[in-house]
């Protein structure tokens, strides 16, 4: 139904997570994330955790409202099992799961988060060789998507301090030994299949 569709819809990138493209949906209505989400779904679940447990009803609106196919919207949360100990193949730090990022793929074009960056096995940018991070390099603090403020309009800031997370101060890390590094980038490859 074409007057249910919201104004701004964009179209989620193929290995874009889903929470990503809820908070591009948020910024380009001039909303938080988590504000976004208590409007279109009060009784939805932790934001951070829909990658993993996001459910038929939520798709369904997203579907609705923006006009991509439920399959598309679908793909972007990660195929975890309800089983509780598969959320250890998440990435965590000591306040739990949290998202990972390349520097350099936030910087390139529009930012947004990749759905393998989750994933604690996948530790290295296959297209730039660069660790990931989960950290803003300026203040530290983990990036939370549903905290952003909407007025920045960029998934590639931290929303503690405002700093490009796509700016790393320290330099592009050393390069591994690149037989290693084919090898680590193909078994992270052939996990994150799986799983995304």
């Amino acid at each position: 139904m074409r007057s249910e569709l919201w104004p701004f819809r964009p179209a989620p990138f193929a290995d874009e997570s889903l929470t990503s493209w809820i908070a591009r949906l948020a910024h380009g209505h001039g909303l938080r994330p988590a504000g976004f989400l208590e409007i279109i779904q009060p009784a939805c679940p932790d934001f951070a955790a829909l990658d993993w447990t996001a459910d038929a009803e939520l798709l369904a609106v997203l579907a609705t409202r923006t006009d991509v196919p439920r399959p598309a919207i679908a793909s972007l949360a990660l195929r975890l099992d309800p089983d509780p100990n598969l959320r250890d193949l998440l990435h965590h730090n000591w306040q739990g799961p949290t998202l990972q990022y390349c520097a350099a793929c936030l910087a390139e074009g529009v930012p947004y988060f990749r759905r393998c960056w989750r994933l604690a096995c996948v530790r290295v940018c296959p297209q730039h060789q660069a660790r990931l991070r989960d950290t803003c390099p300026h203040c530290g603090s983990m990036p939370r998507l549903e905290d952003l403020p909407p007025s920045t309009r960029s998934l590639g800031l931290c929303q503690n301090c405002g700093h490009a997370l796509g700016i790393d101060p320290s330099g592009r890390e050393p390069a591994l030994e690149s037989a290693f590094l084919r090898k680590l980038i193909d078994v992270q490859q052939r996990i994150a299949r799986h799983l995304t």
